[in-house]
């Protein structure tokens, strides 16, 4: 592939990691809205119908976990799938940078002209003036994007690699491993108990995930993504939710 087409395909992983993403901040409000404030289980207390809530937060948990590692790992015997690994693959690859950075700054470039700019209707602005302030803010808007470009590739770059080796994201991926995708026997082992994972670890794992997908969208879609007010509206909704199951006022 040239640095076009890895672009394009760099795009559209950012697409189908935004997808999953929302998906990962849903499941999270709806498992910490039944899980940490205490009134849900008041609620439901000791009876058969606290049996259901218990199990719906195991499937939540396990949800979140699968959405997370989706989102992050992209082995899947070398078939084509987004994930950030792939996409830091993708970063990596020569003359993608350089190509990336060329594209963004003809794009900012291509929103400046005389025709988008209001000038003052007084008469007093020859075409030459109007094409020399034109050229001044176009210099200004690149030299702007440039800057910034850098920056956020350099603190992407960081939070890709701080993320591929971070505790938290090993321990997900061991209890999504033998818990989750498949069911350890433990027997020929040298731990004979199942891996524990607390809820703080996932949580955390997703706050960093989203960090570095905003990161991305920034660097490759020049998008500000905020995803802030999609956990507000989600946690809103599992609030709301909660409170119909558990015949709250």
């Amino acid at each position: 592939m040239n640095a076009s087409d890895e672009l394009a395909r760099a795009q559209d992983i950012l697409k189908r990691l935004d997808e999953h993403l929302r998906r990962a901040i849903w499941y999270a409000e709806l498992l910490k809205r039944s899980t940490f404030e205490k009134d849900v289980n008041d609620a439901f207390g000791e009876s058969y119908e606290s049996w259901g809530a218990i199990y719906i937060r195991q499937a939540l948990q396990e949800a979140l976990i699968a959405a997370l590692m989706r989102i992050l790992h992209g082995d899947w015997k070398g078939k084509d799938t987004a994930s950030l690994d792939v996409l830091n693959n993708i970063l990596k690859k020569d003359g993608f940078i350089s190509h990336l950075k060329e594209t963004g700054q003809q794009n900012v470039a291509s929103h400046v002209s005389v025709d988008n700019i209001a000038f003052p209707n007084d008469g007093n602005l020859s075409e030459d003036d109007k094409k020399n302030i034109a050229d001044s803010i176009e210099r200004s808007k690149v030299e702007g994007f440039l800057e910034r470009f850098d920056e956020t590739h350099q603190a992407l770059s960081e939070d890709l690699s701080k993320i591929k080796g971070d505790a938290e994201r090993a321990a997900v991926k061991d209890y999504r491993d033998s818990q989750v995708a498949h069911i350890a026997l433990l027997r020929n082992t040298k731990s004979k108990k199942n891996p524990k994972l607390k809820y703080n670890q996932i949580l955390n794992l997703l706050e960093k995930t989203v960090a570095v997908i905003e990161k991305a969208n920034l660097l490759i879609t020049q998008t500000h993504m905020n995803y802030a007010d999609s956990k507000k509206h989600a946690e809103k909704c599992a609030d709301l939710f909660w409170r119909r199951v558990a015949h709250l006022q």
